[in-house]
């Protein structure tokens, strides 16, 4: 009988043994329902958000965006038809009527009549021509007709600023040389020994005509010229055959002239400007020497 109890005991024990694993195989698998219970919700909710997001921006909008973009960046610019001004409309029809070829006048008063009352850039356009037309690569003599425009220029600007009045006449005179600065200077490269010798005849008698009263300061159409040399010729030279005649002829403007009027100061700034400008490679060598 005692065998028997232990083996009765023995096998209710297995079976409490067994029943306690299944338990606890029940509670993994609920566990494990539960997890992928909420993985599932899980997944749910993010594919109901990627659709509503797709839903709001759909994908081929934003293809349809990039490729926009692109094109917009290739397409080429459309140029707007540029509106034709009076102004515009008076110099080109001024412009057509203007030869190719123009022959060398045959004296200044010729040459005035050509220019005289025209704006500045029919002026050039028309002393292109000229040179073009005479130009000394084509014949030799045409060396000689070039001088000549030179010298013909040189007594057009002297007109154009003399008995100068008004603001308006100054700012005209301004504008007409700097349409002829870049003309002169082609020509003086054309024959410069002779181009040089002409200005400096008339930096000569500029200072005979101050010498006549040296207490009173020079006009426009005297100190213009100081201004032109600046832009014909190299002014930080120690000494040059044309510009340390006008420096000497600039000092004695300065040192004798008296100041009666406004006009007289304008003179005299106008003038040591210009002396600064000249001398601004001259005074950096000037004064490197006592600093060293």
């Amino acid at each position: 009988y005692a065998i028997n109890g232990d083996d009765e005991q023995e096998d209710s024990n297995h079976e409490n043994y067994e029943d306690e694993n299944e338990i606890e195989e029940e509670d993994q698998e609920a566990e494990e329902d539960e997890t992928s219970s909420e993985s599932d919700e899980e997944d749910d909710l993010s594919d109901l958000k990627a659709e509503e997001d797709s839903e709001d921006e759909p994908e081929y909008d934003s293809k349809v965006l990039k490729i926009s973009e692109k094109d917009e960046k290739f397409q080429p610019e459309v140029k707007q038809k540029e509106v034709e001004t009076p102004a515009k409309k008076l110099f080109n029809q001024k412009l057509e009527k203007i030869p190719f070829t123009i022959a060398m006048p045959a004296s200044y008063e010729k040459l005035f009549e050509l220019l005289n009352g025209e704006p500045t850039k029919i002026q050039q356009v028309i002393l292109e021509r000229v040179i073009k037309t005479n130009h000394p690569s084509l014949l030799h003599v045409n060396k000689s007709k070039m001088l000549k425009l030179f010298a013909y220029l040189l007594q057009y600007i002297n007109d154009s600023f003399s008995n100068i009045e008004d603001e308006e006449q100054i700012q005209k005179g301004f504008k007409l040389l700097q349409g002829l600065n870049p003309i002169l200077y082609d020509l003086l490269q054309m024959n410069p020994e002779e181009a040089s010798k002409c200005f400096l005849e008339v930096v000569k008698e500029k200072y005979e005509n101050f010498k006549k009263n040296q207490k009173k300061y020079p006009q426009l159409d005297t100190l213009i010229f100081f201004k032109i040399l600046g832009s014909l010729f190299p002014t930080s030279d120690f000494r040059h055959s044309i510009v340390t005649p006008a420096y000497i002829f600039i000092h004695h403007i300065l040192s004798q002239a008296k100041i009666k009027s406004r006009s007289d100061v304008s003179s005299g700034l106008f003038l040591s400007t210009l002396i600064l400008d000249y001398q601004q490679l001259l005074s950096l060598i000037h004064i490197s020497e006592p600093t060293r």
